[in-house]
């Protein structure tokens, strides 16, 4: 499901064609994986869920998927009379996004253009590697930067006014090159400043016909995650234990008021870009700034990001895993792993909403909890991970973070969510869940007395809609 698949069909293709595609039930397959390779924990669904790369939600989650159940026992103490469901376990099956057929004697095949900021952010540098697939001899690539669209210029106005740099060279297997972009229009979040977005487009070229041609949208802008001893900021204070937890965009402290996102439906392939553009206006109105795409659901719609950008939302993006045991010690496993999270990373590498990677979704929470042998001090091979009783870990703290530092070496990786100090979810190292705030707990003004670097998720329950 995480997956691209480009299938080469040159010798296939015949007058009439028809393309058949096979789906195996999920749930049946992850249930036999079980059988042959063992029981793993879980919270939420079960164990057949880890063996499979599938929307980790569609077995069922405990805030519920696209219907809701709620019983209330009424000879129960109050505590206990009211329990909300699971939801039900939907597991759509088909093709989710388009399907083309693409014809072509040469193509350019993959971009990559990665933006250093000067610390001062007067400057930026761009080092760009582009791909292409059967270039012919003596063809030749035009890389041409121009302006953000303003309504003065136009939507999509591209001549000599608003071009920023523009170079033609020999078109080659792989094409390489730096330039250089001064006093760049930094991207900022909502109410931070503007967004501007550059429009990158780049062109092949044979004997002035035009092969193919490709634009996508560039900004400037610098991302830190700021954790450093909290003594450092007021060193003539009393020492307060534990780091900071904060972002800073273009040296600007950000402060970070947002939410969580689940799947905006069950069935993925109704939402529109109107329906992104809703909730993410209803998600601004509300003064908030960071939205987390969680690790239970999946990596998101290209309009989500495009609206993130244009917008000034910015976005902490979970890899796909949550609440479990995963097999990372099967290989099968691991390699389509690898291939799923690059893929998915150079998809979203351009853009500039995305402030923070982040490995999973509470996997350091049950290893803790279930007593899986999980050490945070041991910092030694990660092979010996693999043959521990928490495998996952080699993915969150050796696979992903080298894929972020390949791809988008200016943003941060943190291993998971919540992740650090002595445990899980210590309050005073890196992020916490804080689930003590519900209606079973103490009143919600106790929520005052959880204090943490950054709380992260926790949850209370509304009254009916």
């Amino acid at each position: 499901m995480f997956h691209d698949h480009r299938v080469q069909a040159t010798n296939q293709i015949k007058e009439e064609n028809t393309l058949s595609i096979i789906f195996h039930s999920a749930l049946n397959k992850g249930r036999e994986l079980v059988k042959e390779k063992g029981d793993l924990k879980c919270w939420n669904g079960e164990a057949s869920r880890l063996y499979v790369r599938k929307a980790q939600y569609h077995w069922g989650w405990d805030w519920g998927t696209f219907l809701h159940f709620c019983f209330i026992f009424r000879n129960s103490p109050p505590s206990k009379q009211l329990l909300t469901g699971l939801g039900p376990r939907i597991m759509t099956c088909g093709p989710w996004k388009p399907i083309s057929l693409e014809i072509y004697k040469s193509r350019i095949s993959d971009l990559h253009f990665p933006v250093h900021l000067s610390e001062d952010l007067t400057s930026a540098t761009v080092s760009y590697t582009i791909n292409l697939d059967s270039a012919p001899s003596d063809s030749t690539v035009r890389v041409a930067l121009y302006k953000p669209q303003t309504k003065s210029t136009g939507k999509g106005l591209k001549d000599k006014t608003t071009l920023v740099y523009s170079e033609t060279i020999p078109a080659e297997t792989t094409v390489q090159g730096t330039f250089t972009v001064e006093n760049p229009k930094l991207w900022y979040p909502y109410q931070y400043g503007s967004q501007p977005l550059y429009e990158l487009v780049v062109e092949l070229y044979h004997e002035d016909v035009l092969l193919d041609t490709q634009t996508k949208r560039l900004a400037f802008r610098q991302v830190k995650l700021i954790q450093r001893p909290l003594n450092n900021d007021h060193p003539e204070s009393e020492s307060e234990e534990g780091t900071t937890f904060f972002f800073e965009i273009n040296n600007i402290p950000i402060f970070a008021a947002g939410a969580n996102w689940i799947p905006a439906s069950i069935f993925l392939t109704r939402l529109t870009s109107q329906n992104y553009r809703s909730l993410l206006t209803i998600f601004l109105n509300g003064g908030m700034s960071l939205l987390r795409i969680w690790g239970g659901g999946i990596y998101e719609a290209e309009t989500l990001y495009d609206q993130a950008d244009e917008l000034g939302i910015l976005l902490w993006q979970d890899f796909m895993f949550a609440c479990g045991q995963y097999p990372a010690n099967d290989t099968g496993w691991l390699n389509s792993v690898k291939r799923e999270t690059e893929t998915q990373v150079r998809r979203l590498k351009w853009h500039p909403s995305i402030v923070l990677y982040a490995g999973n979704n509470e996997d350091y929470q049950l290893a803790e909890a279930e007593g899986l042998g999980w050490d945070p001090r041991d910092r030694g091979d990660p092979e010996k991970w693999l043959k521990g009783g928490f495998p996952g870990r080699y993915v969150y703290e050796k696979v992903l973070p080298e894929v972020v530092t390949k791809w988008v070496p200016g943003v941060g990786y943190h291993p998971g969510s919540p992740w650090g100090g002595d445990g899980a979810n210590d309050p005073k190292v890196g992020d916490i869940h804080q689930w003590n705030g519900t209606s079973s707990h103490p009143p919600h003004i106790s929520c005052l007395l959880f204090s943490s670097r950054f709380l992260h998720t926790g949850t209370t329950c509304s009254f009916f809609n």
